[in-house]
């Protein structure tokens, strides 16, 4: 056997101290890797690591890079019904609308990309519509319950550590102050939207219009903005056969009464997804001989059990009507009057 110098053991030992102080009397605190054994003294996660100064869990950290993602998860997930009941709350303390405002105290800080993929952490998708920094926070409009929801009293966390609590709100409806400005824009992206093969036009989610979105809450509830669309609409293409006004905040019996003013040549109606919720408010559909209607996505057609009950009821108003809801109904003598 090699003699081992004093001074080589003097060196071991001091690194055997330095370990017990790492280690020593944590056994029950390291990983059981296979058989009940301490095969491995490295930590895999947050529970298996003895304590020790900050420096110390700094040092392996850098080592174990999973170590750094337990540091930041440790929090135990709730379940999954525990998940289902928060939310249900959370739907319940918002009032049903088209659109809430989006607020985040001191977001104006930060820019508005950076602020936005933040948010895309908690939903899938989300279409900021006019969104705004002032001297005290940033904001914006959303069109859907669900990225609502998701996003109400929710925590993002930015640079140092700060954490901005996002609020949600129901808000008077954003006023519009027609200028030349907006007419020119609201025009230009009327025109690009029709399609004169076909002399159809298409608004569906109008508001949501790449041209509009960053500078204006442009949604044909309003009046005023429905004057301008269909005076350009009544100005440039009159003998149009197709509208699609779907995904619209719409308010359905004024928009009836400029469409069958202005588009006596009309066959194809497409008005889904625009919360309405009693067949009274397409009454103003009698004066039209549309061939096609899309109703689909409105809370009405949730109100019948029965889809022939459905066409029949649509039928009073369209005795005309050949395809409902992309159904064929002309040659359907279930849903004769």
């Amino acid at each position: 056997m090699s003699q081992v110098s004093n001074k080589t053991l003097r060196g071991r030992d001091k690194r055997n101290r330095n370990f017990d102080k790492c280690f020593t009397y944590h056994y029950d605190r390291l990983p059981k890797i296979n058989n009940n054994s301490y095969n491995s003294i490295r930590p895999l996660s947050v529970e298996g690591l003895p304590k020790r100064p900050w420096s110390r869990t700094r040092k392996y950290t850098r080592e174990y890079p999973e170590i750094a993602i337990n540091l930041n998860n440790n929090k135990d997930s709730q379940p999954e019904s525990d998940n289902k009941v928060n939310k249900v709350r959370l739907e319940d303390e918002l009032p049903d609308s088209s659109y809430y405002k989006i607020i985040i105290p001191d977001g104006h800080k930060y820019k508005k990309d950076y602020i936005i993929n933040k948010l895309l952490n908690c939903v899938e998708t989300l279409v900021p519509i006019k969104y705004r920094a002032n001297e005290n926070e940033a904001s914006f409009f959303v069109d859907d319950k669900k990225v609502a929801v998701a996003l109400l009293h929710r925590e993002i966390t930015v640079t140092r550590g700060e954490k901005l609590t996002v609020t949600v709100i129901k808000p008077r409806f954003p006023r519009s102050i027609i200028d030349d400005e907006f007419e020119k824009r609201i025009k230009q992206v009327v025109m690009k939207r029709y399609i004169p093969a076909t002399k159809s036009m298409d608004l569906s989610r109008f508001h949501r219009d790449f041209d509009l979105i960053s500078d204006y809450f442009c949604t044909l509830y309003c009046p005023l903005i429905v004057d301008v669309v269909f005076s350009v609409l009544s100005e440039y293409m009159p003998d149009l056969e197709a509208l699609n006004l779907s995904g619209n905040i719409l308010d359905i019996d004024f928009t009836l009464s400029m469409v069958k003013l202005i588009f006596v040549n009309l066959k194809i109606l497409h008005i889904g997804d625009n919360s309405i919720r009693d067949m009274e408010e397409i009454n103003g559909l009698q004066d039209l001989e549309l061939e096609e209607l899309i109703l689909r996505g409105n809370p009405i057609c949730k109100k019948y059990q029965f889809t022939n009950d459905y066409i029949k009821d649509v039928q009073k108003r369209c005795p005309k009507l050949l395809r409902l809801d992309g159904m064929d109904i002309q040659n359907s003598s279930r849903c004769a009057m």
